[in-house]
């Protein structure tokens, strides 16, 4: 059996030199590569604004509220007209369009002085026609006092009658009064009686008239 002796030789010098080169120039080239790829991904992620620029803040959630200057009329999203209860005539305008209103506020200035003298002459007349009510009041109250006497001055003169009516008739049966003194005592009692009657009507009827017109009176007061 054959032994195969190997002895070691030296490298040479020169191929020592060349792979040390190969060496450091691959691991210059992987640091190349390496500060390369770090600066390439350094500038992706570099912010473009300063640092100094930047406010942060802590932001809470609610309404944005921002006052935008501008300039121009503002123009309502509808129109009313407006109409006077009375006739009149325009002598100022208050507000104009694009004006801000509130409750109460006038807008327009009407001449009242046609309105004023009007009512001041409606007064006058409604003053007026309480003293002429007043005044027929007094009346009716007079002729309903005086009517009320003539009414019990008839009623006194058929109960007069008619006791002077009951004697005749109680002389016609004693012999002292002949028939027909009783039967002029008797149409002279219906007489007595219907015109008894018919003053009583008139005072009813001056008592309603007089009543009416106070309660008229009383209610033109209350409106």
């Amino acid at each position: 059996m054959n032994t195969l002796a190997t002895t070691d030789r030296l490298i040479d010098p020169i191929v020592l030199k060349r792979r040390r080169v190969k060496m450091i120039m691959r691991v210059a080239g992987a640091a190349a590569m390496a500060a390369i790829l770090v600066y390439a991904l350094y500038s992706l992620l570099r912010p473009s604004v300063s640092s100094a620029l930047i406010r942060t803040s802590v932001v809470d959630v609610g309404l944005v509220e921002e006052t935008i200057p501008a300039t121009g009329t503002i123009l309502p999203a509808h129109e009313q007209i407006i109409t006077s209860s009375i006739d009149s005539r325009v002598i100022a305008l208050l507000r104009h369009a694009g004006d801000k209103l509130n409750p109460g506020d006038q807008i327009l200035l009407l001449d009242t002085s046609e309105i004023l003298l009007s009512l001041e002459r409606t007064s006058d007349n409604l003053t007026l026609k309480e003293n002429e009510r007043n005044q027929t009041a007094l009346e009716l109250e007079a002729d309903r006092n005086d009517l009320e006497g003539r009414r019990d001055i008839k009623k006194l003169e058929a109960d007069l009658l008619a006791s002077k009516t009951e004697a005749l008739r109680k002389l016609s049966a004693l012999g002292g009064a002949t028939g027909e003194q009783v039967d002029q005592a008797e149409l002279e009692e219906k007489a007595a009686a219907i015109r008894s009657i018919r003053w009583n009507q008139l005072r009813f009827l001056a008592t309603y008239l007089y009543l009416t017109l106070m309660a008229t009176t009383t209610l033109g007061r209350l409106l």
